[in-house]
């Protein structure tokens, strides 16, 4: 019987048992409208970072992780790998209004050491197995686990110090004080700009007349000898709710483009949400078609060459609202048309769409970065996504 008060005192603790708590709160589960790339990106590099996201919570934190950026990365640039010798960090309380370039100034309560430790960030290349990635990456390589616990009374905004020093680059580069060597972090994004999608060529390479394996036209007999292969673009982006069309605003826009086909004739421009990177050989002797399932259709036709010397056709535009549930929902199109002197059947390159995993930011995420490299004097304090990750915090 002397159990139950325990078990009720336990329920009235609600941050007591093991959570997190993310910065920007809309990273939870959802990928950020862009990326970060300064935390260290000097070397040697010192930063403060002050984060109002999470104020007026209660927690003793016990980690930070960070979560790469759903882009595809180069091992050369976006995601060089690095080892730093030591990473510190140091938590303390902070002001995102009241921050200056000094750091004694910014800490408004005694810095306490969480960790200190060798790092090594992975050398990337291509995208993150899923998207948005794991926080603190699958690996555990973007997690800072503390040593010594602390604790967050949700008065005053999360001020983390770091310090990297000792990096070396895993391509054997050299990195001086001055060279500017960054990794992509998700991040939350800029207020008023529009969410786009990311896209991908089907294939990867556009066919032309004179590729290996083609025994057709993979333009349309207008276009003669020329070796421009005909392609298909499809476009998802919503828009803000401070875009000047008003018609626009909140909404998610998706329209099609094609080029090459049959000038003055009708083209088709077919949408699925299955796209199938092999193949489907109908004997057009160039494309094949790349999408199964379901599929929408819209029908063009193209203007004169007159009028477009690439017989460009499309500019439907479907408006809608955005969902949550067609969130990184994927889409392809691939236009179909007759040939304009042989009436034989031909297919565009097609065009796979990931559309935003998000709707823009309306709010302006309250945080404050400073950073130190080299001789130069400490840069900031700026609240821009590019210098502030998204962060997980555990307790």
């Amino acid at each position: 019987m002397k159990l139950l008060p325990l078990l009720v005192l336990a329920g009235a603790l609600p941050l007591a048992a093991q959570g997190s708590l993310y910065s920007p709160p809309s990273m939870a589960t959802l990928e950020g409208q862009s990326a970060s790339y300064y935390l260290g990106a000097y070397n040697p590099m010192r930063s403060q970072i002050c984060d109002g996201e999470i104020r007026g919570k209660q927690a003793t934190l016990k980690e930070i992780a960070f979560r790469l950026d759903g882009r595809n990365y180069f091992s050369t640039t976006t995601g060089a790998g690095r080892t730093y010798a030591n990473v510190a960090i140091d938590l303390c309380d902070g002001d995102v209004v009241s921050m200056g370039t000094d750091y004694t100034a910014n800490r408004k309560s005694t810095p306490t050491r969480v960790f200190s430790a060798s790092v090594t960030w992975p050398t990337i290349s291509g995208f993150p197995p899923k998207k948005p990635d794991t926080w603190g990456g699958a690996a555990g390589d973007y997690r800072f686990p503390f040593s010594t616990t602390w604790q967050t009374q949700g008065t005053a905004d999360v001020l983390s110090e770091w310090s990297f020093s000792g990096g070396t680059l895993a391509n054997n580069s050299p990195w001086l004080s001055t060279y500017f060597r960054e990794y992509y972090f998700d991040s939350y994004g800029k207020p008023g700009s529009d969410a786009e999608s990311t896209y991908a060529s089907i294939p990867p390479v556009r066919l032309n007349n004179n590729s290996a394996g083609v025994t057709g036209r993979c333009n349309d007999s207008v276009f003669g000898s020329t070796t421009n292969g005909s392609y298909s673009m499809i476009y998802g982006t919503i828009y803000s709710k401070w875009h000047p069309n008003t018609a626009w605003q909140n909404k998610l826009v998706i329209h099609s483009v094609s080029y090459y086909t049959a000038p003055e004739r009708p083209v088709i421009h077919a949408w699925g949400f299955i796209t199938n990177p092999t193949g489907v050989d109908l004997g057009t002797g160039c494309n094949k078609l790349h999408m199964q399932g379901p599929m929408m259709f819209q029908r063009h036709v193209v203007p004169p060459l007159a009028v477009s010397s690439t017989a460009y056709s499309g500019y439907d535009y479907l408006v809608l609202d955005w969902q949550p549930l067609v969130s990184g929902l994927k889409m392809i199109c691939q236009a179909a048309w007759d040939d304009s002197k042989t009436n034989a059947f031909n297919l565009t390159q097609a065009r796979e769409m990931e559309l935003p995993a998000s709707p823009p930011v309306d709010t302006i995420a309250r945080r404050g970065m400073i950073y130190t490299y080299g001789s130069f004097a400490t840069q900031g304090p700026y609240g821009d996504y590019f210098y502030n990750p998204g962060f997980r915090y555990s307790y």
